[in-house]
């Protein structure tokens, strides 16, 4: 799952292709206290006449550097978050999700699409996805689940040459009765190195350029169906690199090893985390911040519509809703009061026409 590769920051630097390792510590000190919300950009690849070669690469002190490619995609920004304890959300208590111990929110890059969350359990050994389910406009369904304690996608320590490989039983609503699926993940990774992407795609800056350490993680995931004797093999690739101050990327290939897409990430709690935005249709702003008593939201209406604006605390949980109805074309003011506030990190999310944007507010007394 794509928005997977958010998840992990590497803390060593060093010009000279240094070989870095994760340990369980680290990343749960970047990814569970991190809390707020992660944005992504993704773009299509086209041009085939790099990308290949520089996909093949493995090893020490490699340089992988994609600033020819080209796309066709217009770059579309999703908004994350990352919840730790998820039982307030849907379907948390299911038997498949019931040892998940983080939940991950996904706002659509389409207006209209569901919201996704992603379950999944954080151990000393890895990190393991327990599968997914839709809301869409308060209709809640389970897509699908991996069975036998979740589909192992880290291993911690991670370094240089650390494999893996995972095979489990899933569900899907799909599915005929008699019929059953095996995903089986194999995960190596294969090198470390230097990373450089695109410094401008379709006029907007991907938050990751160049970074002088990087892990390179080579995944294979194999889907199998069997029904009445019969079977169907599918078999996905995919390259995460991992980098050094806080961000990542990642390519998809199809079953010819012929690039996909391209997706560039901030982990949660990263100084790009919450702020960062390729585009913000509604020109948020936010008044007194850091607040002590009390602040504003002023945001921009194209026309008379429906909205919502809500404010959250860095673990996802819901504080209050400071206004929730018709917004007027132009501007718009929301008062917000902080005076019963504890000191600390919130997040002020404006939600209309399907769209999420999402800003950080500090409280100070």
């Amino acid at each position: 799952m794509k928005t997977l590769a958010t998840l992990l920051l590497l803390i060593l630097a060093s010009p000279s292709f240094a070989q870095i390792t994760i340990t369980y510590d680290q990343f749960v000190s970047a990814f569970v206290t991190g809390g707020g919300a992660a944005r992504t950009s993704e773009q299509t690849a086209t041009s085939l006449s790099a990308a290949p070669g520089l996909i093949a690469l493995s090893g020490a002190a490699k340089t992988w550097d994609f600033t020819t490619t080209s796309y066709t995609s217009n770059t579309q920004a999703a908004n994350s978050q990352i919840f730790a304890f998820p039982g307030s959300a849907p379907l948390a208590n299911d038997a498949d999700f019931s040892t998940s111990t983080h939940v991950i929110k996904q706002y659509p890059s389409t207006p209209g699409d569901p919201i996704m969350y992603i379950y999944f359990r954080l151990d000393q050994t890895g990190m393991y996805t327990l599968g997914v389910v839709s809301d869409s406009m308060g209709v809640v369904t389970k897509q699908f689940a991996y069975q036998n304690g979740g589909l192992q996608e880290y291993a911690f320590p991670l370094t240089y040459q650390t494999h893996w490989s995972s095979t489990v039983n899933g569900w899907a609503p799909q599915l005929p009765q008699g019929a059953t699926i095996t995903f089986t993940e194999d995960a190596t990774c294969d090198g470390y190195g230097s990373l450089t992407t695109p410094t401008s795609i379709h006029g907007k800056t991907p938050i990751l350029s160049k970074t002088n350490d990087c892990l390179r993680l080579a995944k294979t995931l194999t889907t199998k169906i069997d029904f009445m004797g019969f079977g169907t093999t599918v078999v996905t690739k995919r390259y995460d690199w991992y980098t050094t101050g806080g961000s990542s990327a990642e390519i998809t290939l199809d079953r010819n090893d012929a690039p996909q897409s391209m997706v560039y990430n901030s982990i949660p709690g990263g100084t790009d985390a919450v702020d960062f935005n390729t585009e913000d249709p509604y020109e948020i702003q936010l008044g007194n911040n850091p607040a002590a008593l009390s602040s504003s939201l002023n945001f921009q209406s194209p026309a008379d519509m429906n909205a919502r604006v809500s404010i959250s605390d860095v673990m996802g949980r819901a504080i209050s809703v400071p206004f929730n109805g018709m917004a007027h074309a132009g501007s718009n003011e929301v008062p917000i009061n902080v005076g019963n506030l504890a000191n600390g990190t919130y997040y002020v999310h404006v939600e209309a026409q399907g769209l999420n944007t999402t800003r950080k507010l500090i409280v100070s007394h």
